[in-house]
């Protein structure tokens, strides 16, 4: 059986430990799956995520907006700093067993290819 990512509706970065919270949209079954397969990854729980196509999520809440979240992965970092697609997924990536995945998108000759790719996509 596959943990199912559950929604949380809270202020990132206040009352939970995480050091990345992630905002996805449920509805969607391409975004719901990947939210699934982090939280297999995410093994020491360091990754946060929040269901923004909830009734009861407002994205002002976190300095944000639906559109921004529609058009791509978008997470806050402990600190506070905003990451958005690729520099997100990348994040996702270090936080969990497959930091060698972050590693090999942000060489340098292939970080363009692979944030082309992600906007593509």
């Amino acid at each position: 059986m596959h943990p199912t990512p559950s929604p949380q509706h809270q202020p990132a970065n206040i009352e939970n430990d995480a050091k990345l919270t992630v905002f996805y949209d449920h509805s969607c079954p391409f975004c719901r799956a990947e939210m699934m397969r982090i939280a297999r990854w995410d093994a020491r729980g360091q990754v946060c995520m929040i269901d923004f196509s909830a009734a009861v999520f407002r994205a002002e809440d976190y300095g944000l907006t639906h559109a921004a979240l529609d058009r791509e992965l978008h997470g806050i970092t402990a600190s506070g700093e905003v990451l958005q697609g690729m520099a997100c997924v990348r994040r996702v990536y270090e936080l969990s067993r497959f930091g060698w995945l972050r590693r090999i998108t942000a060489l340098p000759g292939l970080k363009p290819l692979f944030d082309s790719f992600y906007l593509w996509f």
